[in-house]
């Protein structure tokens, strides 16, 4: 099987604060979302690059 595109990339991060501005910094784009998952009492960034989304 031959991969053709990554859907999605998980990142950990300790602080959403601090890592969005460094994200949107290297790559050059804004992030275009924030979910807060309850269950798992986490808030989550998200980039996209083409096809390919970026959840920190």
């Amino acid at each position: 099987m031959k991969i053709s595109h990554i859907e999605h990339l998980g990142i950990a991060v300790n602080s959403l604060d601090e890592a969005i501005p460094y994200y949107e910094s290297i790559l050059g784009i804004k992030c275009y979302a924030i979910e807060e998952v309850r269950d798992q009492k986490v808030k989550t960034a998200f980039f996209q690059i083409g096809q390919t989304k970026i959840e920190l």
